[in-house]
């Protein structure tokens, strides 16, 4: 009987996901090409990267990139207010559906940015995945407090019911006057999205597809048109070479790797300098 019930379970799943796909099949081409780069990684052993380091503390990477102004971008109410509502937000039972909770970020993912977003104070901040928006909530709580700047966030979405409602969930409504969500993967969006901001983003923020390919061509495109100082940061980076690779072809001002609360998994921080 269990097995039946899970063939069952399976055949509605996948009813589901193609009724889904079906109101949108200009992304057919996009989520085989997804599939197809996810399941070659997977299987490409000699790619999952073996000399991950941490940097030390959240607090003192903060500092020794930003000084005084990312330590007490750390400590404002603002941040500790917005973490509380995120929380919430990520509590309620009608946000609990649609995703994994491995797609959420981490605080410390998202206090980094923070850091980055208040010291920097950039004008344009791009983000590749959102999920239920931990890491964007963040982000535009930081671009609020500056009173400047804009986010703009590229996802596209699993096939499920519930995702498309919840991607940005954790968002608070009031936050989201600064921020433009485009539909779609990176390689149809991103550069075009870098050529129309002209050189003014200062943050760029990996958290899509974690394939080495992708995770080292997303950095290295918005290396390239990134505003200085800037920081790229990216997610999940123990999945990989990509981040060393990007690390050691750039060669960043400061750089390094945070093991990240509440999930195993580390993000990878590079600051540029003003040239």
């Amino acid at each position: 009987m269990e097995s039946g019930r899970n063939v069952g379970d399976g055949a509605v799943r996948l009813e589901t996901k193609l009724k889904l796909l079906m109101k949108r099949p200009n992304e057919l081409l996009a989520r085989a090409g997804i599939k197809l780069e996810s399941g070659l990684a997977v299987r490409d052993a000699s790619m999952v990267g073996g000399r991950i380091e941490e940097s030390g503390r959240l607090d003192d990477v903060v500092e020794q990139c930003h000084g005084s102004a990312g330590g007490e971008a750390l400590n404002e109410p603002a941040l500790r207010l917005l973490e509380a509502e995120i929380l919430n937000r990520l509590s309620l039972p009608a946000n609990r559906s649609g995703y994994s909770e491995l797609h959420n970020g981490s605080l410390t993912l998202g206090r980094l940015c923070y850091a980055a977003v208040r010291a920097l104070k950039p004008d344009i901040v791009i983000e590749t995945g959102v999920a239920r928006g931990v890491t964007s909530a963040c982000v535009l709580g930081a671009l609020r407090e500056n009173g400047k700047g804009r986010l703009h966030s590229i996802d596209l979405p699993p096939l499920a019911e519930e995702a498309e409602r919840l991607t940005g969930c954790a968002i608070p409504e009031l936050l989201k006057d600064r921020w433009s969500l485009h539909r779609g993967t990176t390689r149809a969006l991103l550069e075009d999205l870098l050529r129309q901001c002209g050189g003014r983003m200062r943050v760029f923020i990996h958290d899509s597809l974690h394939t080495h390919r992708n995770m080292y061509w997303e950095m290295m495109a918005a290396y390239k048109t990134l505003a200085r100082p800037g920081m790229i940061i990216a997610d999940d980076v123990e999945l990989n070479r990509a981040f060393e690779e990007f690390v050691e072809e750039t060669k960043p001002s400061r750089s390094g790797i945070l093991q990240e609360s509440g999930k195993e998994a580390c993000c990878g921080y590079t600051l540029f300098e003003a040239r």
